[in-house]
């Protein structure tokens, strides 16, 4: 099978070849996130969503790849570090991505974030980005409603559906 190849851009940098069948090219950049999970006392589900510094909308706990750390351990971090949680990644392998673009002083383009459920035993009063950021805790479908990305709405929705089957699949 012949493989695709690879355009240069003009920094010199590649580009990845288009996904097929959409005719867009695939981000070049990935981020790791976690869906913060945590079971109230009336046994209600809630996702905790924080406040992207930029523009203040809603997002989930999300950041780059870092050196010495797994996709899920990257993911565990940005947890702590944006909105102080402490707890358990469900499982190495993620739920699932979402696309979004991201323009800054730093970057602009495309970027996948895969994303892995936490389910949080702990919030801290205080963490590094305490100051800079609101969290709140919500049900999955006003959580659902409040982020900007399609994509990241339905993850947040098959969250239910998510956890019945890790939970069937432990118990076969």
């Amino acid at each position: 099978m012949a493989r695709a190849k690879i355009k240069k851009a003009k920094a010199g940098r590649a580009v990845k070849p288009a996904v097929r069948g959409t005719g867009s090219p695939r981000p070049r950049r990935r981020q790791y996130g976690v869906i913060p999970v945590r079971v109230t006392g009336r046994d209600r589900l809630e996702v905790l969503l924080l406040t992207s510094r930029g523009t203040g909308r809603w997002v989930i706990p999300k950041g780059w790849p870092m050196p010495n750390r797994t996709p899920a351990g990257a993911a565990m971090r940005e947890a702590y570090e944006e909105a102080g949680l402490k707890g358990r990644i469900w499982s190495r392998k993620p739920v699932g991505s979402y696309r979004y673009r991201k323009t800054d002083e730093k970057f602009t383009g495309e970027i996948v974030v895969h994303v892995f459920l936490l389910a949080v035993k702990e919030q801290l009063s205080k963490w590094p980005e305490s100051a800079e950021r609101r969290t709140k805790w919500f049900s999955i479908a006003r959580a659902a409603s409040l982020v900007k990305e399609k994509d990241l709405s339905a993850l947040l929705r098959s969250i239910p559906e998510v956890i019945l089957a890790r939970t069937r699949k432990k118990s076969a």
